[in-house]
């Protein structure tokens, strides 16, 4: 299968668990009474800057891994270090934007980048049984 092919099935199966797990935020926060439009706005920003994250990292990954079938390992490692450190500056602008300006709640806006990880590990769990 090709790389690119691979990514975008596999980053569809996070985004599915991901926007599940916002919205179950979201219902949380209505239930609580805390629920007004800057817990959306937060929420949908965070999950969506999640997959995208998530996206580009492997994206970058495959990348990476065909600079090293290539003997190009230094580069690699290169790409994936840059590729880090730059998406999470940008994730951490844009939620310090959307905080500061009142636009987004702050743990709306952040509680979706932890998201990701109970999505791998249930995907991976059910993969395991299943397959």
């Amino acid at each position: 299968m090709d790389g690119v092919k691979f990514v975008r099935r596999e980053t569809a199966q996070i985004a599915i668990g991901e926007m599940l797990l916002v919205g179950a935020m979201i219902a949380v926060f209505a239930i609580l009474g805390k629920f007004d439009w800057t817990v959306l706005v937060g929420g949908l920003t965070g999950g969506i800057l999640t997959i995208l994250n998530f996206y580009i990292m492997a994206l970058n990954a495959v990348s990476a891994s065909d600079k090293a079938v290539k003997n190009d390992v230094t580069g690699g490692k290169a790409l994936m270090h840059f590729s880090y450190i730059a998406r999470y500056a940008v994730i951490f602008v844009i939620l310090c934007v959307l905080a500061v300006t009142k636009a987004g709640h702050p743990v709306a806006c952040a509680l979706p980048l932890v998201f990701i990880q109970p999505v791998i590990y249930l995907r991976e769990f059910f993969r395991k049984k299943v397959g």
